[in-house]
């Protein structure tokens, strides 16, 4: 069961076998206690659009199948960065999934394994001829999921592996990948393994000025609160990657939500309180 409380200053679940859920909803809590406080005191601001999207973690889909046209906002904000409030992300990576499967030939491991090719051992041997992690300060590299075999006395046939790769730059981002596609194909030439694989671009890394329209509005804002505006960049992606890729300036802005996606996720009562009032400090810089 989802059992929210709040304790010592901090909402949680208590229920340790789930997450709070508060990557977004925080978000979404402050939003719509602004617009509900727009109404009730009659807060002039300029247009406001709202969009809530739907699956941003798994490869924020919501975003991609919205129609922008029919949004005449040129720029916007995401509050979907973990820390306390005052974070403003300027910049973040492009992204590749890559999708890879090595066939090789089942056998008889007791009898006669001689006459199997193992692909598990392939995807082993490729993986350690990977640089995996921390790349360099732009750059990062992961294999998140393998599978493979059917039984232990059977030499696997088939083994399917998950990866991706990230980085500020695209040029680093067509390094990284390449390197990786490298270490299936040659692996799979040393096994004698059947190679198949996919990369896909998740999204397309962006770069927003620190004198463009949304930063100096975010920046107005999170002083307006007596609090210091804080730029970086950031190794995750969110809808406003789509966003920027399709032609609205945009930044996420943190949300005060920590430990996000684990069972200790928590959000201070006292950050869930500042976001909101972000929110409606954004909303009326909208018309200054």
């Amino acid at each position: 069961r989802y059992l929210p409380v709040i304790k010592s200053g901090k909402i949680f679940n208590k229920n340790k076998e789930c997450i709070l859920g508060g990557d977004d909803k925080v978000a979404v809590a402050a939003i719509i206690e602004v617009l509900n406080v727009i109404k009730e005191r009659n807060i002039p601001t300029g247009d406001i659009y709202i969009i809530f999207t739907i699956s941003e973690e798994i490869g924020v889909l919501g975003a991609k199948c919205i129609n922008l046209d029919l949004i005449k906002a040129k720029y916007g904000f995401a509050f979907d960065s973990d820390g306390d409030i005052g974070t403003i992300v300027n910049r973040a990576p492009y992204q590749n999934s890559i999708y890879a499967h090595f066939k090789g030939k089942a056998a008889h491991a007791g009898i006669e394994p001689e006459k199997g090719i193992n692909s598990i051992k392939a995807a082993s041997i490729a993986i350690s001829n990977m640089k995996i992690g921390r790349i360099d300060k732009e750059s990062t590299c992961n294999v998140g999921k393998i599978e493979g075999g059917i039984a232990r006395n059977i030499v696997a046939e088939n083994t399917k592996l998950e990866m991706e790769a990230r980085s500020l730059k695209l040029s680093g981002l067509d390094k990284i990948t390449r390197e990786m596609i490298n270490a299936l194909k040659k692996s799979a030439k040393m096994t004698g393994a059947v190679l198949n694989y996919e990369i896909i671009r998740e999204y397309d890394g962006f770069e927003v000025t620190e004198d463009a329209i949304p930063v100096q509005i975010a920046k107005k804002a999170i002083r307006k609160l007596k609090l210091r505006p804080k730029i970086i960049s950031s190794g995750g992606g969110s809808d406003v990657n789509i966003f920027n890729s399709k032609g609205k300036i945009a930044v996420n802005l943190s949300a005060g939500m920590e430990n996000v996606h684990t069972n200790k996720e928590f959000v201070k009562v006292e950050q869930l309180k500042k976001l909101s009032d972000l929110v409606l400090e954004i909303c009326k810089f909208v018309i200054k």
